[in-house]
């Protein structure tokens, strides 16, 4: 399935629960490759606002401890149910987990990328690290890789209560794509941006 038709088929089952005033679309896979394109209504006008790369860094710079991202906004973790998000394979089993935090600068929202896997990638970590963390598998916050090994998640962020964030506060939606195969290529990457654009259009036209 292309990158294009999995951004598809992702969205469309997705259904909005409010009208958003930002959505980040955010891309990272297991080897410091990262980014994010920032859009902002009308949706319809495809209109993006901002795009770049997210900063990565192996966790306590150690390999074995994980990959950490820097993304462009902070997040709310008010409670611990929703700092932690599992991802399983195609069988089932524990594959990822991610761990949202505002420990970057000046509060930025950070993703810790723990790969379960042990096929020499950044984000990999040790089995002793891994048994530090696993604990922290829930079904709460959980989704699953499909067959081209990219796993997908969305949520609405409410940055209420974090410092410095303006009021009133804005209701920001994020859709996160956590790759475990290749990493895409810049031309298949600028056609699912494209892509995810059309249906957010497609989608504003139904509500």
């Amino acid at each position: 399935m292309s990158t294009v038709l999995l951004g598809a088929a992702a969205l469309s089952a997705r259904t909005a629960q409010a009208q958003t005033q930002d959505l980040f679309v955010i891309n990272v896979d297991e080897n410091g490759n990262g980014s994010y394109v920032e859009y902002t209504p009308p949706y319809p006008g495809g209109t993006v606002i901002g795009a770049g790369n997210l900063t990565p860094a192996l966790i306590n710079g150690v390999p074995g401890d994980g990959l950490s991202y820097v993304l462009p906004y902070p997040i709310n973790i008010n409670t611990n149910s929703n700092q932690w998000l599992s991802i399983s394979d195609l069988d089932g089993a524990q594959s990822d987990l991610i761990h949202f935090a505002n420990t970057g600068p000046g509060g930025a929202g950070v993703l810790n990328f723990y790969s379960n896997d042990t096929d020499g990638d950044l984000a990999d970590v040790s089995p002793a690290f891994w048994s530090t963390i696993a604990g922290n598998w829930s079904t709460q916050f959980a989704t699953s890789e499909d067959a081209n090994g990219i796993a997908f998640y969305s949520t609405y962020i409410d940055t209420g209560g974090v410092p410095g964030d303006p009021a009133p506060h804005p209701t920001v939606e994020a859709f996160y794509y956590f790759n475990s195969g290749p990493v895409p290529e810049p031309t298949a990457m600028g056609l699912f941006l494209g892509g995810s654009a059309l249906l957010l259009k497609r989608r504003n036209h139904r509500n």
